[in-house]
């Protein structure tokens, strides 16, 4: 029994790992355009 926990916690470290090497490239690039639409929103709506 005590072998599955091994096989338990690394599979849930790998997941993990493989979930934030995948996402933080998306949320980088997401805040990054967030700021792009509100420079380009400030710049564009001022009279």
């Amino acid at each position: 029994m005590g072998d599955f926990w091994i096989v338990i916690i690394l599979t849930f470290v790998g997941f993990t790992a493989l979930a934030a090497l995948l996402l933080i490239p998306v949320w980088r690039f997401l805040s990054r355009e967030e700021e792009a639409a509100e420079t380009f929103n400030k710049t564009n709506t001022e009279p």
